[in-house]
C-alpha cells in the first residue's frame, strides 16, 4: 500500500505481488516449523484479507506473534477490536474512547462507529495480548521516514498508532532500517 524506496518486495516480486498464501498454508507452515515466534511480514500484512484469522490461529498454536506493519491500518484494526469489545465491556471501552479522544488519537466519528458495534460480530479481531506485538516500521524521523515511504504524513500516522496501541494495552516494537 506504500511505495517505499528500499522495498525489495516491490522491485523483486512485482509480477506476483497479488499472490496470497492461503490461510491454511500459513498455519501449517507455522505448525511444521514449530518456531515459538512467528513474524508476519509483507508488503503490508494488514491488507491480507484473513489477517485476523491468521493471528487467531497462531494464538491457538501458542505462538508469539510479531505483525510487521507500516501502521497505516493499525488504528482501523484496533477500532474493529474495540467495537467487538464494546458489546462485552461497554464501560471499559467508553473509558478508552474518552482517553483516546482526549489524546487526539480518535475522532467522535470513530467513537460513534465503535459504539454502533461491529459490522460482523463473528469475524475475529486483533486484540491486545502479551503474546502479540505490533512491530511498526520507522525509517528515522518524520522527514526521512516520509521521504523513504514516498508519502507525506505516514510518520505521523505511525506515531498516532503506536500511542493508541499503548493506551489500549497492546505490545509495541519498532523496526528501523
Amino acid at each position: 500500500n506504500l511505495t517505499c524506496t528500499g522495498c525489495g518486495r516491490i522491485r523483486e516480486y512485482s509480477t506476483n505481488l497479488k499472490d496470497l498464501l492461503p490461510l491454511e498454508d500459513c498455519l501449517s507452515a507455522a505448525q511444521e516449523c514449530n518456531a515459538p515466534m512467528v513474524s508476519i511480514c509483507g508488503g503490508e500484512p494488514l491488507i491480507y484479507p484473513q489477517i485476523e484469522a491468521l493471528v487467531q490461529g497462531l494464538h491457538e498454536q501458542s505462538r508469539i506473534i510479531y505483525i510487521c506493519t507500516n501502521a497505516m491500518f493499525m488504528r482501523k484494526k484496533m477500532r474493529e477490536w474495540m467495537a467487538v469489545e464494546y458489546l462485552k465491556r461497554p464501560t471499559y471501552i467508553e473509558e478508552k474512547i474518552t482517553a483516546l479522544i482526549a489524546a487526539g488519537l480518535m475522532t467522535e466519528k470513530d467513537a460513534s462507529a465503535i459504539q454502533a458495534g461491529p459490522k460482523d460480530p463473528a469475524k475475529p479481531t486483533i486484540g491486545p495480548s502479551r503474546w502479540m506485538y505490533w512491530n511498526v516500521h520507522l525509517d528515522g524521523l518524520e522527514r526521512t521516514h516520509d521521504l523513504i515511504v514516498e508519502r507525506e504524513g505516514v510518520f505521523r500516522e505511525c506515531i498516532l498508532a503506536i500511542k493508541m496501541a499503548k493506551e489500549l494495552g497492546y505490545q509495541v516494537a519498532t523496526n528501523t532500517t
